[in-house]
């Protein structure tokens, strides 16, 4: 005969079991993200190496690996969409921008000046073929299809869509695409409505 504390024994083994289970598969996450809808059927891998402070990136059009070090400080955590790793990094000065492109390649934008942990942390916004991340009065944009960044000079927030970034200048517009990897100004908007 099964008693009642025979049940709530199992019932707590049976817990702690997929609990740690559990825990298993958020730190097995924490060493590796992928970008497929359940991030595990993914075109693009990024995984934790075992060189300090570095990463390595994986993409199935190319079927290679590429790896990358982030200076020795800095904690750094990638971003996945479908074409394109970013990341945010935190307590750092860095001279440059980061990201992997659809192919798996590493792909960066030197800065014209270093930032500092105060400018920390440089957090891109991420659609699904584009990111974005603003540093300073400088909005940089990175394409996951050509591998290509660029920026504009820009004191307003950029919006982001799934391949394009946007922002509202002081008489333009001014939109990324992720097809041309390059930010587009219109013509000076008029004054009224």
């Amino acid at each position: 005969m099964v008693s009642q504390k025979n049940i709530a024994e199992t019932g707590f083994l049976l817990c702690a079991l997929l609990l740690a289970q559990s825990i298993t598969a958020a730190e097995e996450e924490m060493r590796w993200m992928g970008n497929g809808p359940t991030h595990r059927d993914c075109g693009l891998v990024v995984a934790r190496i075992a060189e300090p402070n570095a990463f390595a990136a994986y993409s199935k059009l190319s079927g290679e690996w590429t790896t990358f070090a982030f200076p020795k400080d800095a904690k750094v955590t990638p971003l996945t969409a479908d074409s394109l790793i970013a990341f945010v990094v935190e307590n750092a000065e860095l001279t440059q921008l980061v990201a992997v492109d659809q192919n798996g390649q590493w792909r960066t934008r030197q800065l014209d000046k270093p930032t500092g942990p105060a400018d920390s942390p440089v957090n891109p916004i991420l659609g699904r073929e584009v990111a974005a991340v603003r540093i300073g009065n400088t909005i940089h944009a990175f394409s996951g299809i050509t591998g290509q960044w660029d920026s504009v000079v820009s004191d307003t927030d950029v919006a982001v869509a799934s391949d394009t970034a946007m922002v509202v200048l002081a008489d333009r517009l001014a939109i990324f695409s992720a097809r041309t990897g390059k930010w587009a100004e219109s013509p000076k908007l008029a004054d009224t409505k």
